[in-house]
């Protein structure tokens, strides 16, 4: 992501740019964690309700690559 560099190119990194970068990283960790969950939760809901087991995983096999970042 643009501007999320973990040092300022030195050896040893910034201390303050640092502490920003882990900030962040854990912000971004706790909301695909969250997020995560939440669909694994929606996906047993939805079993529940009688999808298919084929189903199931086909919606999981097309969020995976749905959710896959592209690089240019």
């Amino acid at each position: 992501m643009a501007g999320m560099t973990p040092n300022d190119g030195s050896v040893f990194g910034g201390g303050g740019s640092n502490a920003a970068f882990k900030k962040q990283l854990n912000k971004i960790y706790a909301w695909y964690t969250g997020g995560f969950i939440l669909f694994v939760v929606v996906l047993g809901i939805l079993e529940q309700m009688g999808m298919g087991r084929a189903m199931i995983g086909y919606v999981f096999l097309g969020a995976t690559v749905c959710s896959t970042p592209v690089s240019v």
